[in-house]
């Protein structure tokens, strides 16, 4: 029974010596960030321009990731009276 544990120990020592998932993964993600930042501009045009349905499709995809990336300003300037404020 004991060999399983200390097994178990040595493999935790040596992960926490690994870098994490996300660490592994920060170069990549610039790189891809770093792609999209240059060419998506172009391909969605060539997208819409050969396949119109597709590109509505993946247009109706990124909506969501597009709302959460520009959250509306959270004031009250879309309250029309106390009611709407106190509900806020």
């Amino acid at each position: 029974m004991k060999a399983p544990i200390a097994n178990l120990r040595s493999k935790k020592a040596q992960k926490a010596n690994e870098p994490s998932l996300l660490e592994q993964l920060a170069e990549p993600l610039r790189d891809i960030v770093s792609d999209l930042k240059s060419n998506v501009a172009e391909e969605l045009r060539k997208l819409r321009e050969r396949d119109s349905a597709r590109y509505l499709e993946l247009s109706v995809k990124l909506l969501p990731l597009i709302a959460q990336l520009n959250p509306k300003p959270d004031d009250y300037s879309d309250c029309q009276d106390m009611r709407s404020i106190g509900i806020k």
